[in-house]
């Protein structure tokens, strides 16, 4: 998996966000990985497929310059029943996306949406709905520098980082 993590005091006011979830829908699930955007989603790779895919991530740090994220809001994934903070349409962000998913195969091309989870995993309809009607107008917003990804690894239950590729100033 490949993430941005947004700047300790941001990424600690943010976790309060998340324990407060937990804390009162009784979901703590997204206090496990560090607070991030998803730049792509957990795979399963193999040494050479790891060694390809870190490459590629490399390369795409170097050919990206640092740029501003803003997050504004809270939204859902109904499907999935996920509730998440915002990241306004970022054409960096999603560029720097294509360009890192172009170099390679597989189910990395699906449509990207960045957001930083508040909470998810198991969640019934009816508190679903609860949860909507709690967060829906709800304010909240910041900003952050990006000027790295990281890749990271699952390791006995936790995401470790691996690499980080900084990206240009």
């Amino acid at each position: 998996m490949t993430a941005i993590e947004p700047p300790v005091e941001l990424a600690e006011n943010i976790r309060i966000l998340q324990r407060a979830f937990a804390d009162n829908y009784g979901f703590p699930v997204a206090l496990r990985p560090p607070v991030h955007i998803t730049f792509t989603p957990p795979v399963h790779l193999n040494d050479a497929e790891l060694n390809r895919y870190t490459n590629r991530l490399s390369e795409t740090a170097q050919q990206t310059r640092q740029f501003e994220v803003v997050l504004e809001g809270f939204g859902f994934f109904h499907q999935a029943r996920v509730v998440y903070i915002r990241v306004n349409q970022q054409p960096h962000l999603e560029e720097m996306h294509q360009l890192f998913t172009a170099g390679l195969a597989g189910d990395f091309r699906q449509v990207y949406r960045p957001h930083i989870t508040i909470g998810y995993r198991n969640i019934d309809v009816e508190t679903f709905k609860k949860i909507m009607e709690d967060y829906t107008g709800r304010l909240y917003s910041g900003s952050f520098v990006v000027d790295n990804v990281r890749l990271w690894k699952h390791e006995a239950g936790y995401w470790n980082t691996i690499a980080q590729m900084n990206l240009l100033s």
